[in-house]
């Protein structure tokens, strides 16, 4: 067996591109394959005329992440909601496990708003930053930020 038929038998976290606001569709059809996926989450107060409710909205828009092999996306690709694999290149993006970490941690200090994008510490804070591959870093009592190299986006909370 060679180096390239390993790669592929091999349980990775990949990044599936899904259609707008269909993330929990796709999650529920992933959860009937017994595909193994993660959806990070944190839980936003929205405002209406007349009450306040607190929605879990995903971190990362149109993304569903699922842990499997290589071979296998293709198939996942089949599946009603999902656009395709995140690439980087020719290969499907292998998103690493410290990053799967680093968003369950912001699903735990989410809890407000967040912002998501490139730039959005400087725009929303002004300030000058290191950009630190998945570690959630605490700027003060009310924001907290992260990086994930893989996709290069930036999730940046703001705690009211």
């Amino acid at each position: 067996m060679g180096k390239k038929e390993l790669n592929l038998q091999v349980a990775n976290w990949y990044a599936l591109r899904t259609r707008p606001k269909s993330e929990r569709m796709v999650g529920k059809r992933l959860e009937m394959e017994s595909v193994v996926h993660y959806i990070p989450c944190a839980g936003i107060k929205r405002r209406w005329s007349d009450r306040v409710k607190k929605l879990d909205t995903p971190l990362l828009e149109n993304i569903v992440l699922v842990n499997c092999r290589r071979l296998r996306l293709r198939y996942l690709c089949s599946i009603k909601g999902v656009l395709g694999v995140v690439k980087k290149g020719e290969l499907p993006l292998v998103i690493s496990p410290e990053s799967i970490e680093a968003l369950r941690v912001m699903e735990g200090v989410a809890d407000g708003s967040f912002l998501v994008g490139e730039g959005v510490i400087d725009s929303v804070m002004g300030l000058k930053w290191d950009k630190r591959g998945s570690e959630v870093v605490k700027v003060d009592e009310d924001h907290y930020y992260l990086f994930i190299p893989e996709l290069d986006v930036t999730i940046c909370t703001e705690n009211k």
